[in-house]
């Protein structure tokens, strides 16, 4: 069961937010070798009930035609160079939920991909939305492209879907629609939190590592997305409280260093401060994962070079090199508070915060 409260007042924060209305109809972000392409259209469902405390989607406007999107969506694809190895769909929620994403702008999205050199595709979209239909449509308007679904599975305790993400997601029937999705062939990317709020340092790290074991065992490559504070989000007012520390860096390496090298080669890393999406306001912007700048440089340099080597056998060297050459005591820290098993646990942690919120929240203006 979903906590109503937080999700009330998480609804109530965002109401301050305007619609984004860009010059452009798509978002498009460029690495060396991945091309994203946001159809950004409307409002995310889960977004719209207030759900989900930690993300930001956005509201964006509908009004633009779809012809403009595909217009700026086959520029993106002529502009882009040759180290482009992955073309990915997404929107601000889910690419096949129709109230979000017209068929006809989708169809339309899928032909320019199918007629680009890019072999691999991805889309991304909440699992709810996959169904045999458009797996088929998919299947049929990409031929011989190498796809894959990538979902949101943040984590595997139902508790914590249920009390903390609220985006009805039931990791029972999330099983059953990979096991669909395999029967058309394609790939599976899961999308991995860590830093859930309400939990312990402790907690956190094993949830995430219970999840990301979760996802190999289902033969499912992890996206391992730290928890960035943004604004218009339950959470950003949770860490104005105090109640709320910013992933640590080294905390992720120590996660990474729990896996094995072909687990290694497998995980993807988003959202480490590489990729910021911030409002003009400087007291709107996002809070990344955190580190002193004494260790910047090296965590920096761990990122390029883990992010860019060929095998499990390069990470696992060069997560232990990163590891060792800590010289100031952020590393040791982090270990201090994992090895600290807070006598509150998460549910005096949960209502604790509840309480206050259903006492107070009401009366805070959030705009």
């Amino acid at each position: 069961m979903t906590n109503s409260i937080l999700m009330d007042i998480n609804h109530k924060i965002r109401q301050a937010r305007s619609v984004i209305d860009d010059a452009n109809a798509c978002e498009i972000y460029q690495t060396n070798s991945i091309l994203e392409v946001s159809l950004s259209r409307g409002q995310c469902a889960n977004d719209k009930n207030g759900a989900c405390i930690m993300c930001d989607y956005g509201i964006a406007s509908k009004s633009k035609p779809i012809k403009e999107y595909l217009q700026e969506m086959e520029q993106a694809l002529k502009a882009c160079g040759d180290t482009i190895r992955c073309l990915m769909l997404c929107t601000n929620g889910s690419i096949f939920n129709e109230n979000q994403v017209e068929r006809p702008l989708l169809e339309g999205a899928l032909g320019l991909a199918s007629k680009c050199s890019i072999s691999r595709i991805e889309l991304e979209s909440h699992y709810l939305d996959v169904n045999s239909e458009n797996l088929s449509m998919v299947k049929e308007k990409l031929k011989n492209k190498n796809i894959i679904i990538a979902l949101g599975l943040e984590t595997v305790n139902q508790e914590y879907q249920d009390l903390i993400i609220g985006k009805h997601i039931n990791i029972i029937h999330l099983e059953e629609k990979i096991r669909l999705i395999k029967k058309f062939g394609f790939g599976i990317e899961l999308n991995v939190m860590l830093g859930l709020p309400f939990l312990s340092p402790y907690e956190q790290f094993t949830d995430a590592l219970d999840t990301l074991k979760w996802a190999y065992s289902h033969q499912c490559r992890p996206v391992l997305f730290p928890i960035n504070i943004k604004p218009y989000t339950l959470l950003m007012e949770i860490y104005k409280l105090g109640q709320y520390t910013p992933v640590s860096h080294w905390m992720i390496l120590l996660l990474l260093e729990q896996l094995t090298e072909e687990e290694l080669a497998q995980i993807i890393l988003v959202w480490y401060g590489n990729r910021m999406e911030n409002y003009d306001d400087p007291a709107l912007h996002q809070i990344p994962p955190t580190s002193c700048k004494e260790c910047l440089p090296v965590i920096e340099k761990f990122y390029l070079d883990f992010e860019t080597a060929d095998s499990g056998a390069k990470r696992h060297r060069i997560l232990k090199n990163t590891l060792h050459k800590s010289s100031c005591n952020c590393l040791n820290r982090v270990k201090s508070s994992l090895l600290d098993k807070s006598s509150m646990g998460f549910h005096e942690r949960y209502i604790m915060c509840t309480n206050f919120f259903e006492k107070a929240g009401w009366e805070r203006s959030f705009s």
